[in-house]
């Protein structure tokens, strides 16, 4: 027992030594590194009972505060939230974590073209994540009590979100938050701009 004991540390090391990498991320669904930001407009719209609406714009940006390696994998962490991996990205080997709220749900990095995972076993709270073409397309649904709430996130190849729209209602207030990518920076280069965007 004593000499299994003087030999664990070194089959701790081991074991993390064997463990692959996590994947280069540029040309996936899920592009992070250092210098990286995504600039966003977004628009709000409410409605309390038809009374009282409102509309307002503003533009976000996230952008990547720190990569980490963590047991053969990839913690990356942004400023502000993508609702599709949260504030903190986790990739291990070719699989990312996407829907934080009980317990992580894996998806590979660059699923195929037929792709497709969903939980429906509880109908007041659903996600689907599913290939459009060229478009990685996550959904998700939240019925509680008197309160809702959708999101829709949409992902393309070595750009990431250029989509995402949340809305949610609670006793005659309706609110929907929608995010629409303008440009997508490395460092000091914008590697990509919204078509109909200045």
């Amino acid at each position: 027992m004593k000499s299994y004991l003087k030999l664990l540390p070194i089959l701790i090391i081991a074991s993390f030594a064997a463990c692959e990498e996590a994947a280069d991320l540029e040309n996936t669904y899920f592009p992070a590194g250092v210098g990286y930001q995504w600039v966003y407009e977004t628009r709000q719209f409410l409605n309390e009972s038809g009374v009282l609406t409102g509309e307002t714009y503003d533009t976000l940006t996230i952008r990547v505060d720190s990569t980490r390696d963590a047991l053969g994998g990839k913690v990356i962490t942004f400023n502000n939230a993508f609702a599709d991996v949260s504030r903190e990205m986790r990739v291990i080997e070719d699989d990312v974590s996407v829907y934080h709220d009980d317990k992580p749900i894996w998806i590979p990095l660059l699923p195929a073209k037929d792709f497709v995972k969903s939980d429906s076993t509880n109908k007041n709270n659903y996600y689907i994540v599913y290939v459009n073409h060229d478009t990685l397309v996550f959904s998700s649904f939240r019925d509680v009590l008197v309160v809702s709430d959708a999101t829709v996130t949409k992902r393309i190849k070595g750009v990431g979100v250029v989509e995402q729209g949340w809305k949610g209602s609670a006793i005659m207030v309706g609110t929907r938050m929608e995010f629409r990518l303008l440009y997508f920076i490395k460092g000091d280069d914008t590697v990509w701009r919204c078509k109909d965007y200045p």
